[in-house]
């Protein structure tokens, strides 16, 4: 073999040492004789013999024969390539380059691929095609445009090569064709803009090259790339495409090609891009995919500069919009870091997050300018002025400062809250405070043709609202170092803080001090660094308008230390102070570092000592004064950061607080009215809280772990820890539930816990520990929970192994956060995994109950999935008798108190399996006695302590179970709720809490049903305790507004005077907290400190619970008579607009609870004066406003959607309707977005009206139909389809996509196939041949400009709809596909699956006949691609079902060969663009190429290489 490869090489180079000249140089004799040797075409082969010598032909000849002779010795077809490949190699690195020589090498090539006697008859074709490929792949990079003759050669040998062999193009790979394709255009848009005769024919083969593999050699498509190859490759070619432009000028040549591969590109930009994406984000509630906007996705780089202006316009999200929507709605300060982890996760760019919160600050300031009166003058205007900065000293006998307060005095929470955000950025250092100074200055000065960095258009009117926010940055320490350098140097910063000042604010009508002496503020403050005084009206004119009011400034510095300074230790200094007086301290905080809340610190912890108790004994404070709210809210930030800061550093630390020991070391708690301050402070300012808050919990997180280690090893839990952790869970179960619903610590806080509601042994910290359970349980929102609770690092396989208690509410919770905001992502297996984590044992429930399960919950319950899990051991009838019938130990022990028989007895519940049968031996010996009083106490304590806290809850629950098996006449069931009321009540052997959710838990066979509700029956209302206690609660006063009582914790101590609640069975031997009836043995527990607990607030998880039961089992008259009784009791409730509106969409579809006497009285539990629920609502709820079809007609239903829509949108700041309302940080919902939402949901499902009727309405409102209907916003669409997810989805989803179905199958636009076109070419537009030299050609300088066509061929239906909306060219089909992607980018992913359904029953049925059908169902796909994705049985699905959909239209639709449809060739660019969806597994690829294969062989061509 090897000889014969050898002589054939010898033979060609021979002859190619025989071509000497290179290019221009022959001399007539061998320069030609080449020329056309191997050409098997028989007119060149004709001209070539005429001009061949003899020589040659002997030479051709030897070549011929040496190359048989080396595939007979065994060559190969490849090795004699690789030689000819290397010989070319060879010839392209001579310098110069002979094309002589390149020809004679190309000419061999097509001779031997051509040549049918000298192919091996072994030798396939495909074979030989995949070697003229790789000869492509190498010889294109090697050309250039500057040797025409070489370009021409080569080109015009791919050219016969492909022609000759069409098996080549199917074998071209893609990426090789677009590389060849890129090279042309590389080496055209080189070339000059005059071209010679010879550079236009090289532009003409190239793009005739171009050509073949774009549409094939029959021009039918069947090329080896498609378009959309091309337009990708255009940026490696041009550079980035931006702003209309590419970043190099594209050559006139091919101008026209370009330009329609743009048009395509951008068609297929708004393709993958919904008609408006400006989808708000709703920060508390969003799902993660939500917080990514269009700019992270992977296709936004190609279509960047095409959706550019989209995104510029609103019409698309942003970080900064994102940023800007969790301002408004008061995100935490964890939302905005993890925000500032872009998807990319690289920083972004602290200018973004600066603009945001300018942005904010001017829409606030705007908000309160539009409802102030700051134009009209007061009649006492120059009251107020006095001397200024130059005298010496005030007045010192004037104290007669009159503050001015506006009328509308509420809006100033807006400013509140935005001076919080500030202050918490600037210390983080995600901007300077000369940063934002500029910014506050280029909104009131906007300097002419500059760009409007703030898009405000007119500037913001100077408001001494911007100092006051700046002022809040001076107490930082960085920042007064700055202000206090500029002031010693050039005052330039100065100088921009006093052109914020607006002298007409003070002397009108709507005039405030704090708000208008803030720039006199900021100068006292900084009164030391100010140099020359005398002078500063010359160095800054403004503030001559100003120095008039600067004496009331230290005139109010005196004014406090007389008043209060000095006045610290009195409890009444800071108590109950007017208005007047709040306003005078918080400007002493803007005025005096620390002042004022270290005054604040002394007043609530007084040096001097008066010891006070917390209810039980040994539990003792510092006794100081209390404050209110509004002085908290008023103060500076900083002082509000400070005073926090000092009651956690002295009051809640794990070792106690710090007093001073000299005078009070019997102080071993926290006074309630430090806590209250506390409390009051985080609301007012969780943002510069957040770092306390988060140092808070991992206290927690440590107390928990060492009471693991206390259970594990003994160790010693110090009686000050147990206090704090007493405190703190107080705190938090108490009065900061709203702080934590809706903050990023909600899915975790039980890992917080964990340990401890398992292993903490003290009872009465327990009982709170307990209740926050429940709590934590009940106020997620997020499915983020469960992947929490499957944690795999926890080392507690079990989560609630004592407790069927907390094991069943959280099933319960679950049951109702996935039903109500979907599974989203997390698999069925997780949740399945986490059920069985909760409990050792098998958790059974009622068919009612089951009923209402989400899916995933109800087949894991339903078929018995938990089969592995143990049954739970059982307390029988037989083994109760047993035990007391065959054992004297317990008569003689528990009626007796026999200490003989106490060991045995002892020693017996030691055991845990044991245990659960004493609380039945008690019932059943109790009901022999027919009363708890013949039974002796003592013991049954010392037994009862004994079991584990955990546990009790679930002993309960065995009692109860006990109880109801048992048949009882009249007369024993009367005894049994006696002894009921006893063992609850005066003895508090049971918690009424247990024993409620003992008798609701879910499950109970059904003949012992009407049983327990007979029980429940009397315990809320034949037994006279709970009422009483519940009555009592109500007499004291109690405020509903927590936050507003500063006397709470007095309130309290009356009510524990009347009613006593004991934690270690002790009340047998108790009167009251201080007096001990009989001596205990063993000794109670060390006293914790009440601070807010009593059964009353504790009982509020299982009241819910009881709502849910009644309706589950449809118990009218009960239900109705416990929302009459105790419906008032939910004023005190921490979230009682999120219960309502999780139990009317977990229940909607009840019988019971769609009743109108059961919803109004439902409507009824919430507060109205609290609530901005719609009128209609409010008047419905108590029977007025005649009949409810008037009441809820269209308007209101368009007033619920407009109201959301203008309450989720930053721009209006969602001011207080009313000033009645509660503080915005103070509400149950802080977030105006969230809240707005919750509304809305409540002001729809509570209605009488039919969803199917609600859901026609609002689409009539989407769609412009009816009478006087004008196109709606996009903002209030992106509304409806934030609303539409948060109801129930069977009721008010489904509708609209059966709608959807209804449009694509009946709106004339898309009943209409698009126009015909030509398949696209790369043509050459140019005049006539001989007129090429006085073409007038662009310039290199002029720039390429893209057509800027908003708007596609069809009705606009894929557009832009605001620009639809602006042109009058709105269609059914484009505002149906605006809220289709509104509404899915709202929803879970568990829409995706119905909507996946649908489409399949959309093709299965009517099918789709048109292309504008099916670029309608691109338009649909396109933009949630990025979330199909997440769901492997959508994702695995839908590529199927998409190509399914164009075999149907293609095959309905009379395509010929060479031509196409615009709309069809819109959706092969967007197959091809999505092209890695048909590519995910081999069963995919399969099923695909089958059905591209079924196709009409001109669509096939096309779409094969989408699997190839």
């Amino acid at each position: 073999m090897a000889q014969g490869l050898e002589a054939f090489t010898a033979a060609v180079s021979r002859t190619l040492g025989d071509i000497r000249l290179p290019d221009g140089q022959a001399n007539g004799t061998d320069d030609v004789w080449y020329n056309g040797l191997f050409d098997v075409r028989p007119v060149k082969r004709a001209k070539t013999n005429d001009r061949r010598h003899s020589g040659p032909e002997d030479r051709v000849a030897r070549i011929a024969a040496e190359y048989v002779s080396a595939l007979k010795a065994g060559a190969n077809m490849l090795e004699v390539f690789t030689l000819l490949i290397q010989k070319h190699m060879e010839a392209m690195n001579e310098k110069p380059v002979s094309t002589v020589k390149i020809a004679f090498i190309l000419d061999l090539f097509e001779y031997l691929l051509s040549s049918p006697h000298l192919i091996p008859p072994n030798s396939k074709m495909s074979e030989l095609a995949v070697m003229t490929t790789q000869l492509f792949e190498y010889i294109h990079p090697q050309l250039t445009i500057a040797n025409p003759n070489l370009w021409l050669i080569t080109f015009e040998f791919m050219m016969r090569a492909v022609r000759n062999d069409p098996k080549v193009i199917e074998t071209i790979p893609s990426g090789l064709a677009v590389n060849i394709v890129k090279h042309i255009l590389m080496q055209i848009n080189g070339l000059p803009a005059d071209l010679s005769d010879r550079e236009f024919e090289c532009v003409q083969l190239g793009t005739e090259f171009i050509n073949v593999f774009l549409v094939g050699l029959k021009g039918n498509g069947a090329g080896c790339l498609s378009h959309y190859d091309v337009i990708l490759a255009l940026p490696d070619v041009y550079g980035k495409f931006q702003g209309g432009v590419f970043a190099q000028s594209v050559h006139w040549t091919i101008e026209k090609f370009v330009n329609e591969l743009g048009k395509r590109r951008r068609q297929l930009s708004f393709l993958m891009m919904p008609p408006d994406a400006s989808w708000r984000l709703i920060s508390q509630i969003s799902r993660r995919h939500e917080y990514n906007d269009l700019t992270t996705r992977t296709s936004f780089k190609m279509f960047e500069g095409d959706l550019v202006e989209f995104v510029q316009e609103g019409n698309a999200t942003s970080f900064e919009t994102h940023f800007r929507d969790m301002l408004y709605q008061r995100a935490s300060m964890d939302e905005y870091r993890q925000l500032t982890r872009s998807a990319t996760g690289t920083p972004i760019e602290p200018s973004q997050v600066r603009k945001a919160i300018v942005r904010k600050t001017r829409d606030v300031v705007r908000c309160i300018q539009e409802r102030s009166r700051f134009d009209v003058a007061r009649d006492d205007a120059d009251q107020n002025r006095d001397i200024s900065m130059e005298g010496t000293s005030p007045d010192p006998e004037r104290t007669d400062v009159k503050i001015l307060i506006p009328q509308h005095l509420e809006f100033w929470e807006l400013l509140i809250e935005t001076a919080d955000q500030l202050y918490s950025f600037v210390c983080a250092e995600f901007f300077t405070y000369e940063d934002i100074l500029r910014d506050f200055h280029r909104l009131v000065h906007h300097v002419p043709d500059t760009e409007d960095e703030f898009d405000q258009g007119l500037p913001l009117q100077k408001d001494n609202s911007l100092i006051w926010l700046l002022c809040q940055l001076f107490h930082v320490e960085k920042i007064g170092r700055d202000v206090a350098a500029d002031l010693a140097g050039d005052e330039r910063l100065f100088g921009l803080l006093v052109s914020l000042y607006n002298d007409k604010q003070i002397t009108s009508v709507d005039a405030f001090s704090l708000r208008d002496l803030a720039l006199q503020c900021a100068m006292a403050h900084q009164k030391a660094h100010l140099r020359d005084t005398v002078t500063i009206k010359e160095r800054h004119p403004q503030s001559a308008l100003a120095l008039p009011y600067a004496s009331i400034c230290y005139q109010l510095q005196q004014e406090f230390n007389t008043n209060y300074y000095s006045n610290a230790t009195n409890e009444q200094s800071f108590k109950d102070l007017p208005m007047q007086e709040i306003i005078k301290v918080a400007m002493e905080s803007l005025q005096r570092q620390n002042l004022v809340p270290n005054t604040l610190y002394v007043y609530l912890v007084p040096n001097v000592v008066e010891i006070a108790s917390l209810a039980m004994p040994n539990t003792t404070y510092l006794r100081g004064g209390s404050l209110d709210y509004k002085l908290l809210d008023m103060l500076n930030v900083c002082a509000k950061h400070r005073l926090v800061g000092l009651i956690h550093k002295m009051m809640l630390q794990e070792t106690g607080p710090r007093v001073v020991p000299d005078k009070a070391p019997q102080a071993n708690c926290v006074s309630p009215y430090v806590i209250d301050v506390a409390y009051k402070l985080l609301y007012s300012a969780p943002c510069a809280s957040d770092l306390i808050v988060k140092e808070l919990f991992d206290k927690l997180r440590r107390c928990d772990k060492l009471i693991k280690s206390h259970t594990e090893s003994n160790t010693v839990i110090p009686d000050h820890t147990l206090r704090w952790l007493h405190t703190i869970l107080q705190l938090l179960n108490y009065r900061c539930l709203r702080y934590l619903k809706l903050s990023p610590l909600a899915p975790v806080l039980l890992h917080y816990i964990r340990y401890s509601i398992s292993c903490l042994e003290h009872r009465q910290i327990y009982q709170v520990l307990e209740s926050f359970a429940l709590n934590i349980m009940r106020m997620q929102i997020d499915v983020k929970l469960l992947r929490s609770l499957d944690d795999p690092n926890r080392d507690k396989p079990i989560w609630f192994a004592e407790s069927e208690l907390l094991a069943r509410v959280m099933v319960i919770s679950l049951a109702r956060l996935i039903k109500m905001r979907g599974q989203a992502d997390i698999s069925t297996d997780l949740i399945h995994r986490v059920l069985s984590s909760f409990y050792p044992y098998h958790i059974s429930w009622s068919p009612e109950t089951l009923q209402y399960f989400p899916d995933s919950l109800k087949t894991y319950y339903e078929t018995n999935m938990d089969a592995d899990i143990p049954e739970k051991p059982t307390v029988n009838q037989q083994k109760i008798n047993q035990l007391v019938q065959g054992n004297d130990a317990h008569n003689a022990f528990l009626l007796h108190g026999s200490t003989s028989s106490e060991k045995t007895l002892k020693d017996f519940y030691s055991k845990l399996e044991n245990q659960p049968s004493f609380l039945c031996v008690l019932w059943t010996i109790t009901m022999m006695k027919k009363s708890a009083d013949a039974i002796a106490m003592a013991s049954v304590r010392k037994i009862m302590l004994m079991f584990a806290p955990a546990r009790l809850s679930t002993y309960t629950c065995d009692l109860i179970a006990y109880i109801l098996e048992r048949e009882y006449n009249s007369a024993e069931l009367e005894h049994a709720f006696n002894i009921l009321d006893q063992m609850i009540w005066k003895y508090q052997i049971l918690s009424f809490g247990h024993v409620m959710f003992a008798l609701i838990k879910g499950h109970h066979e059904a003949r012992f049903i009407k049983q327990a509700f007979r029980f429940l029956d009397y315990l809320l209302f034949r037994s006279p305790h709970f009422k009483e206690r519940a009555e009592k609660w109500r007499t004291l006063g109690v405020a509903s507004r927590y936050w507003t009582e500063n006397d709470h914790f007095d309130k309290l101590m009356v009510y524990l005077k009347e009613y006593p609640e004991y934690f270690d069975f002790d009340a047998f031997a108790m009167s009251g907290y201080d007096k001990v009836l009989k001596p205990l043995d063993p000794p109670s527990s060390v006293a914790m400190p009440i601070y807010f607990t009593n059964v009353i607030t504790r009982s509020f998880p299982y009241l819910d619970l009881a709502i849910g039961r009644l309706i589950e089992y449809e118990e009218l008259d009960l239900l109705i008579k416990f929302l009459d009784t105790y419906g008032w009791l939910y004023s005190y409730h921490h979230y009682p607009l999120s219960f309502l509106r999780t139990t009317i969409h977990y229940y909607y579809g009840s019988t019971t609870l769609l009743n109108p006497e059961v919803m109004k009285r439902l409507l009824k539990l919430l507060d109205f004066d609290q609530q901005e629920l719609a009128p209609e609502l409010r008047a419905y709820a108590h029977g007025e406003g005649g009949n409810p079809t008037d009441l809820f007609d269209r308007s209101y239903f368009k007033g619920v959607v407009f109201r959301l829509a203008n309450n989720v949108s930053p721009h209006k700041c969602a001011p207080k309707a009313s000033p009645h309302l509660p503080e915005r940080h103070f509400r149950e919902i802080s977030s105006p977005a969230v809240l707005a939402l919750y509304n809305a949901c409540i002001e729809i499902m509570a209605t009488p009206i039919p969803a199917k009727q609600v859901v026609n309405i609002l689409l009539d409102l989407v769609f412009v139909r009816g009478e006087d209907a004008v196109a709606i916003p996009s903002y209030v669409i992106h509304a409806i389809g934030l609303l539409m997810p948060c109801l129930p989805n069977g009721y008010y989803v489904a509708p609209i996509w059966e709608e959807m179905i209804g449009i694509m199958q009946n709106d004339p636009y898309l009943l209409e196939n698009s126009e015909k076109c030509s398949l696209l070419r790369c043509e050459i537009s140019t005049p006539g041949i001989s007129e090429q030299r006085g073409w007038n050609v662009p310039s290199e300088s002029d720039i390429y400009f893209l057509e800027d066509t908003k708007a596609t061929v069809f009705p606009y239906i894929v557009n832009d709809y605001t620009f639809n909306v602006n042109n009058f060219t709105l269609t059914t089909a484009n505002c149906m596909l605006t809220l289709f992607h509104s509404i899915l980018h709202y929803s879970s992913l568990d829409s995706f699956v119905t909507v996946l359904e649908y489409f399949k029953a959309l093709r299965e049925g009517v099918g789709l006949r048109t292309d504008v059908q099916l670029l309608y169902c691109c338009a649909m796909l396109g933009p949630i691609l990025h979330r199909i994705e997440k769901i492997p049985r959508v994702d695995a699905e839908f590529p199927a079902e998409l190509m399914k959909v164009v075999a149907q239209v293609t095959t309905a639709m009379n395509i010929s060969s060479d031509t196409s449809y615009v709309a069809l060739e819109e959706v092969y660019d967007f197959l091809f663009h999505i092209r890695n969806h048909f590519l995910k597994s081999p069963d995919t690829v399969a099923n695909i190429h089958q059905i591209i294969l079924s196709m009409k062989p001109s669509i096939a061509k096309r779409l094969i290489r989408l699997v190839i």
